[in-house]
Order: structure tokens, then C-alpha cells, then sequence
């Protein structure tokens, strides 16, 4: 099968943009929230990580039923990364506190 070159540039963009959210509110989760052990940043951050997961979740949808499928499977693509980066996170984190 074919993927237009187009595509892959779309995909990335959409991929790398929620990655770069993501580092984001990561970031500012730990200079905001007081947590000297990591618990609670941890469990503020998968909370956000979901949360993140659950807008992409519903632009994908909205961009499939607009008929852009590029930027709806970039969305879900992105979704997907932000979510096994952040349990990733999440798990490394708690293992090392």
C-alpha cells in the first residue's frame, strides 16, 4: 500500500506536537507540585497523561468524521506515544522513589 509523502510529514507533525505537550506539563507538574518523594507528582501526572489521551481519543474521532483520516490517525498515533512514554515515566519514577 501507498502512504503519500504528505501523510507522513502530517504525522509526524501531529506526533510531535503532542509530545511536546506532553514534556510541557511535565515540566511544569514538577516545578508546581510539592512532592519531595515523586508520589504525588507521579499520580498528578498520569491523571494529566490520561486526560491528554482522552482529548486526542476524541480529536481522532472528530477527524475521521471530517473526513482528514491523516490528521485523525496522527491524533490516535500521538495518543498512543504520549501514553506509553508517559506510563513509562510513571513506572521508572515510582521503581526509583
Amino acid at each position: 500500500m501507498f502512504v503519500p509523502c504528505f501523510w507522513m510529514n502530517e504525522l509526524g507533525k501531529i506526533v510531535g506536537l503532542n509530545l511536546l505537550i506532553a514534556l510541557v506539563y511535565t515540566l511544569v507538574i514538577h516545578l508546581i507540585v510539592p512532592g519531595g518523594n515523586g508520589g504525588q507528582n507521579i499520580a498528578v501526572v498520569l491523571s494529566v497523561v490520561g486526560f491528554h489521551a482522552v482529548a486526542a481519543i476524541v480529536l481522532g474521532i472528530v477527524f475521521f468524521v471530517r473526513q482528514k483520516p491523516y490528521r485523525g490517525a496522527g491524533s490516535l498515533l500521538g495518543m498512543l506515544v504520549v501514553l506509553i512514554i508517559g506510563f513509562s515515566y510513571c513506572v521508572a519514577n515510582f521503581s526509583l522513589h
